[in-house]
């Protein structure tokens, strides 16, 4: 796994080989190091900026605990709780699928086109006087796939692991109305009505 140290957190918590695998990039050189900084920015949406931040600091304290010793790999000096996030199916999927949305959106049709994402041909009748209008077209709907399937891996990440494991980070706590809790299951009256659920 790879991480930028030269800034404040561009970590970047699955490895090239998982952006593969989970997305349809298939040379994971066309990211720039923007591309990793909007994903990980990313991750404030999906767990908050607390539990973000220590993810981050707990992956740069790994990788500098391997660093010290000359290993390569750094998932063993881990914290196990934030190893079973980054080593997440869910959580893989999302993230990679993340980085190719910020691509899509970052980069010309052409480019896009060069990388093999799309492969329309000019000679199809379909498409024989308006070739721009069909890349163009196709590009919005891969971007528009790569959003859903995003959306799917951040589903199911939070309702198969993060919901049900919120205990295990502190930094997740949730204001419920007059409560804080982990995950808001029901509101308490305060005055002035019911509280609100933030997440």
């Amino acid at each position: 796994m790879e991480n930028c140290n030269s800034c404040e957190c561009t970590c970047k918590p699955i490895s090239t080989d998982c952006v593969v695998r989970f997305s349809e990039i298939k040379d994971p050189t066309i990211l720039g190091e923007s591309h990793w900084q909007k994903s990980t920015d990313d991750i404030e949406d999906l767990m908050g900026v607390s539990c973000a931040n220590e993810l981050c600091a707990a992956i740069e304290s790994a990788i500098e605990e391997a660093n010290a010793i000359n290993e390569t790999e750094y998932l063993q000096y881990l914290e196990a709780r934030w190893a079973n996030v980054i080593t997440n199916k869910y959580f893989k999927k999302w993230y990679a699928n993340r980085l190719l949305f910020h691509w899509l959106q970052g980069e010309s049709t052409s480019k896009i086109k060069e990388s093999g994402l799309i492969t329309i041909s000019n000679s199809d009748e379909q498409y024989k006087n308006g070739f721009q209008q069909a890349l163009e077209k196709e590009r919005q709907r891969l971007e528009n796939a790569t959003s859903n399937y995003a959306t799917q891996g951040k589903s199911r990440f939070l309702n198969e692991y993060w919901y049900k494991n919120t205990n295990l980070y502190s930094c997740a706590a949730s204001a419920c109305g007059c409560t804080t809790t982990h995950k808001c299951q029901s509101h308490c009256k305060k005055e002035g009505g019911l509280g609100f659920v933030i997440l």
